[in-house]
C-alpha cells in the first residue's frame, strides 16, 4: 500500500513538468492522453519512473511532429498517435527489421528493392482487388520488438497463396523461419530478430516446407531450430530441393526483375500478394491516407506484403497498398498506402548503403533500387 501511495503522490509533479523534446524545445505533454495511450497499448511503465518520463517525452515529441506534418499544405496523408508513438529510435530501427543503422538519407519510405513472387501451377481468380479480404489478412501480424518483418512477409505471402489456390486457411509458422533460416553472409542482418531477407526464407521453405503456426506459435524472439529432423528426399540420387514446397501444395517462387514497374503489377494481378522490401523510416507517424514522404536514394530496411494498387479519386494520387506487420491498430487496419509514382522506375534511384539495409557481406557498395 505504501508503494501505491508513493506512486500516486508523484502524479501532480509529473503532470506539471515542462518536458524537453529531442531538440531542446519546451513542450507541455498531456499526461491524460499519454496515460490513455499506455492503457490502450498495455504498456507497463511505472508512474513517475525514469522510463515513464522518458516515454512521455517521446510521446509528446511524436505529437508535436504529427501536428507539424498535418499543418503542411496539400498533404495527402495524416500523421497522429500510432502504436509506435513512444518508441526509442533504436526500437524503431529494430522494428523495421534489418540492421538499418542511421543514414544520411531523408526520413522517407521508398519503392521496394527486393520482390519475391510465389508462383503457382494454376491461374488465380481475377478478383485481385479482394486480396485484402482474404482470411489470411484478417489477423494482422505484430512482430513486436523483434526484427522479424522478413519472416512475417514471407508467411503472409505463403498463407495468402495457399488460400487463393487451395482454399487452405491455416497459417504457417513465422517462428520456424525465425528459428531456422540460416544467414551466414549476413544478408539484411545477422539472422533471427536481427534481420534477414525474404529470399532466404523462401529458399528455406522450398527445401524444408514449414510447420503450422498453431504448432510453433510466434514468440517474438528466436529460439533453437527443431526443424532439421524433417530431412529431404532424394531424386536420382540428389537431394530434392523442392520437396518442402510440394508438401505445401506449391510450385515455386520467383524474384521479379529489378526496378520494373509493370512486372510487379502483373504479378500482383495474375498471381497474388507479393513480398517486397521498402525504406520505412518515418512510417511510425502514419495514420491514414497516401504516404507521400518518399525520396529516392534511401536505405532499404523493412519487408512488407504488397496486396493492391489503385488511385484515390479525391486526392488524385496513385498508390500501392502494403500490409505491414506492426499490428492491426497501425495505419489503415494494419496497412499503409504508399504513393505510386508515374515514373516509378526512374524515381527509385540508388541505395547508397546496401550494407546498412538489405545487402550481404561482400556485396556491391551501391545497389540499384527496385520498384
Amino acid at each position: 500500500m505504501v508503494s501505491r501511495l508513493a506512486a500516486l503522490t508523484l502524479l501532480p509533479l509529473v503532470a506539471s513538468l515542462q518536458l524537453q523534446s529531442n531538440n531542446g524545445e519546451a513542450i507541455g505533454a498531456s499526461e491524460a492522453e499519454f496515460r490513455q495511450f499506455i492503457a490502450q497499448h498495455q504498456r507497463t511503465y511505472v508512474v513517475g519512473s525514469h522510463e515513464y518520463i522518458q516515454r512521455m517525452v517521446l510521446f509528446s515529441d511524436h505529437l508535436r511532429r504529427a501536428a507539424e506534418l498535418n499543418a503542411r499544405p496539400n498533404k495527402s496523408w495524416t500523421a497522429g498517435v500510432t502504436p509506435l508513438a513512444d518508441y526509442l529510435a533504436q526500437e524503431l530501427q529494430m522494428l523495421r527489421g534489418w540492421k538499418g543503422a542511421s543514414s544520411s538519407a531523408s526520413a522517407a519510405s521508398g519503392p521496394s528493392p527486393k520482390l519475391n513472387l510465389l508462383q503457382q501451377q494454376q491461374q488465380p481468380p481475377r478478383e485481385w482487388l479482394k486480396w485484402r479480404q482474404l482470411q489470411s489478412f484478417q489477423e494482422v501480424a505484430n512482430q513486436g520488438f523483434c526484427g522479424s518483418c522478413w519472416a512475417m512477409a514471407t508467411t503472409n505471402v505463403l498463407n495468402a497463396h495457399r488460400e487463393i489456390y487451395h482454399n487452405i486457411t491455416e497459417h504457417l509458422s513465422t517462428q520456424e523461419l525465425l528459428n531456422c533460416v540460416a544467414n551466414p553472409h549476413n544478408c539484411g542482418g545477422s539472422g533471427g530478430c536481427s534481420g534477414a531477407t525474404t529470399e532466404l526464407a523462401m529458399a528455406y521453405v522450398q527445401q524444408h516446407g514449414l510447420s503450422k503456426a498453431a504448432d510453433h506459435p510466434y514468440s517474438g524472439k528466436a529460439d533453437i531450430c527443431g526443424a532439421g529432423k524433417r530431412g529431404s528426399s532424394l531424386v536420382d540420387g540428389r537431394k530434392d530441393q523442392s520437396e518442402g514446397f510440394r508438401s505445401l501444395k506449391m510450385h515455386g517462387w520467383q524474384k521479379l526483375p529489378e526496378n520494373k514497374y509493370e512486372p510487379l503489377k502483373i504479378a500482383l494481378v495474375t498471381r497474388g500478394p507479393v513480398a517486397v522490401a521498402v525504406a520505412a523510416k518515418g512510417w511510425e507517424m502514419y495514420v491514414s491516407g497516401i504516404y507521400s514522404d518518399c525520396q529516392p536514394d534511401v536505405v532499404i530496411d523493412h519487408a512488407v506484403t504488397l496486396i493492391a494498387y489503385g488511385e484515390d479519386q479525391d486526392l488524385k494520387k496513385k498508390y500501392w497498398t502494403l500490409m505491414n506487420s506492426w499490428g492491426a491498430s497501425y495505419g489503415e487496419s494494419g496497412s499503409i498506402r504508399l504513393l505510386r509514382q508515374d515514373a516509378e522506375e526512374a524515381y527509385c534511384g540508388i541505395d547508397r548503403q546496401p550494407q546498412v539495409g538489405t545487402g550481404c557481406d561482400g556485396g556491391p557498395k551501391d545497389a540499384e533500387q527496385r520498384s
